[in-house]
């Protein structure tokens, strides 16, 4: 009996590379089947996450868009209360700075009464608490009332804060110049209250 070692390494060979060959073909097929879907479903994919990404950012604009909408319905309403509040404000820095410079009697006279009229009425109506507190101490050193050097005090430091300017100091300020002083507090506040007012 003779035994070819030749034929038994080509039978080794061939079951090799059958199976190499089996696993290619069944690479192959399985490919076939796959690299369709892969293709299909990318775009699908991609296409989804783009739409995604669409709606959310259309989602935002809408979102702003009302925000800006709302925004500007506000300030249309408020239209006629800040055209007054700013009617009004002129009024109270025109009246207080001329009561503070002028030495007329009849005009002081005059000059008070309306003043007395903002204070006590319409400006009530559209004034802020920074705009209130400038009118009381100017009403208070107006009439000289008792409390007139802590409301000039708290304007003053309000106006030039310690920190900032230490050099001033409220107490050396001369009762003359006080009024002219709380003439241009009003103002101030009037100006910070009208851009709080706009900026809304």
């Amino acid at each position: 009996m003779t035994i070819h070692i030749g034929n038994i390494e080509d039978n080794k060979e061939t079951a090799a590379e059958k199976r190499k060959k089996e696993r290619h073909e069944f690479f192959i097929r399985y490919l076939a089947i796959v690299f369709p879907l892969i293709v299909t479903m990318v775009p699908l994919w991609l296409k989804q996450q783009s739409d995604k990404a669409k709606d959310v950012t259309r989602q935002h604009t809408e979102y702003l868009q009302r925000i800006e909408a709302n925004r500007n319905a506000r300030r249309e309403s408020q239209k006629p209360f800040l055209s007054k509040q700013l009617e009004l404000y002129f009024e109270a820095a025109k009246v207080t700075a001329r009561l503070a410079n002028t030495t007329d009697k009849a005009e002081q006279k005059s000059l008070k009464i309306r003043f007395n009229e903002l204070y006590w009425g319409e400006l009530a109506v559209v004034e802020d608490d920074n705009v209130k507190e400038a009118m009381v101490a100017y009403g208070a050193c107006l009439d000289r009332k008792e409390n007139c050097p802590a409301l000039f005090r708290k304007q003053y430091l309000s106006e030039y804060p310690p920190h900032k300017y230490p050099d001033r100091d409220p107490s050396k300020v001369h009762s003359t110049t006080r009024l002219k002083f709380l003439a241009l507090c009003v103002a101030h506040a009037c100006r910070k209250s009208l851009r709080e007012g706009f900026d809304r």
